[in-house]
């Protein structure tokens, strides 16, 4: 009672044929070849616009460096106090050869944290801590009010124990 249905057969021919579902992959993967190219050249086109922007970068700040010598010496001001209440200037150097040193140390934590991609942000807030602990403990006996007036600038807020004027 079944008539013969020449569009089912067909198809039932058609799907069951092993030569269709080769030609419909292949047709599928040359399609789905078109936006892997896009993406591709997405890719190129960041990476030449990534180039660029480092070159010109370097064109502005990265010139020639002169390296002089590992010692760098600091001009500062020390006010000296007399017997008589007299305030004195005196100009000192701070000479510094560790720079070197220190330099090394940063550029490898700097490195460092940057290959840490998980752990990247404690790294950056434990190195944080370390080096603001050591800036106060460096820091801790200079007197920031001992400054004379006259060599404040207007717009310093003045201690509190320090008469208005």
């Amino acid at each position: 009672m079944q008539a013969n249905n020449p569009i089912k057969e067909t198809t039932k021919k058609i799907g069951s044929s092993v030569t269709f579902k080769l030609i419909t992959i292949c047709a599928l993967a040359l399609v789905l070849l078109i936006p892997a190219s896009m993406v591709t050249s997405l890719i190129h086109e960041r990476n030449s616009r990534k180039q660029g922007v480092i070159d010109e970068i370097n064109a502005k700040w990265g010139r020639v460096q002169t390296i002089v010598g590992p010692v760098i010496s600091i001009p500062y001001l020390k006010y000296i106090k007399d017997k008589d209440g007299t305030a004195t200037n005196v100009t000192k150097y701070l000479h510094i050869l560790m720079v070197g040193g220190i330099l090394v140390i940063l550029y490898t934590y700097l490195y460092i944290l940057l290959q840490l991609e998980d752990y990247a942000l404690l790294m950056g807030s434990i190195g944080l801590f370390v080096v603001l602990s050591i800036t106060m403990y460096l820091t801790r006996k200079i007197d920031w009010y001992a400054i004379p007036q006259d060599v404040r600038k207007s717009n310093v807020v003045p201690p509190l124990d320090a008469p208005a004027q």
